[in-house]
């Protein structure tokens, strides 16, 4: 249970003046139900499971960078300053631990939306977003890489170790063949790995097949991601908003859209 306690040990020491300790206290500020945080390492079902994933991290950070920036744009008075600060504190505590995870050290910030109206220009334009192809790009480059003799990755197989994706031979080559089999699209935790490496590829100066090819592309992922994504930035804001109710309701309702409510307070 390395990953949870890493998460417990961050959520004490960022935790607000109002907030619980413990298992609870972390699956409210993950904004998801605190069963999926107890169950974990207690054999409670006949699933075994033993620590928190990544994608959990990665779904809670993004939807806080948006969910307590609007929250506090929309009222100042909402927030302590310190609460304010902590809260910011351990969304940056989340990017990093699920970096550590994933990539072995701390990366820079995707570009990512920080409110509801940049949500909602993406959900609004989920055609064009979903157009993109991540098994083009990566031929594209390799193709690119191979005739000038780059040392940065001269397969594809190669590409996918430096994204640090899983799979064998290669999980671009599987997604692709999958998708063209029956329709499914990538995970969104594997297409923003892929943004935030292409991100690093720009900066490394990789050969590119034109100017801004990495940085384009990296920025169609992340985009494609985050329109896959939509239902469960809807979820995690309703559940964030049952929890900031003075009383938590016995039951959550059921949601299937969300009130994208630009005028703030």
């Amino acid at each position: 249970m390395k990953v949870l306690n890493s998460l417990l040990a961050l959520h004490e020491v960022t935790k607000c003046s109002t907030q619980k300790s413990g298992r609870n206290g972390l699956a409210k500020r993950l904004f998801v139900r605190t069963y999926e945080i107890n169950r974990i390492g207690r054999d409670y079902d006949d699933i075994n499971r033993k620590d928190v994933g990544t994608e959990m991290i990665l779904k809670a950070y993004l939807a806080r960078k948006v969910y307590i920036n609007e929250k506090n744009l929309r009222n100042k008075f909402f927030f302590f300053e310190e609460d304010y600060t902590s809260e910011m504190k351990f969304t940056d505590g989340l990017w990093k631990i699920f970096c550590i995870e994933v990539f072995g050290s701390v990366l820079p910030e995707l570009p990512v939306p920080t409110t509801y109206d940049g949500l909602e220009k993406l959900f609004r334009n989920d055609a064009l977003y979903l157009d993109f192809s991540l098994h083009k790009t990566v031929k594209e480059s390799v193709i690119h890489n191979q005739i000038k003799g780059s040392n940065h990755f001269q397969s594809i197989k190669d590409f996918d170790l430096y994204c640090s994706l899983p799979g064998i031979p290669g999980w671009t080559a599987q997604q692709h063949g999958a998708m063209l089999a029956d329709g499914r699209v990538e995970a969104p935790q594997r297409l923003l790995q892929c943004a935030i490496s292409m991100f690093k590829l720009e900066y490394e100066g990789c050969p590119e097949p034109y100017q801004y090819f990495w940085k384009e592309r990296a920025n169609a992922a992340m985009n494609k991601a985050l329109v896959i994504l939509q239902k469960t930035y809807i979820t995690k804001f309703r559940n964030a908003t049952m929890y900031d109710k003075p009383v938590l309701p016995d039951k959550f309702e059921p949601v299937k859209t969300f009130v994208w409510n630009k005028k703030r307070a």
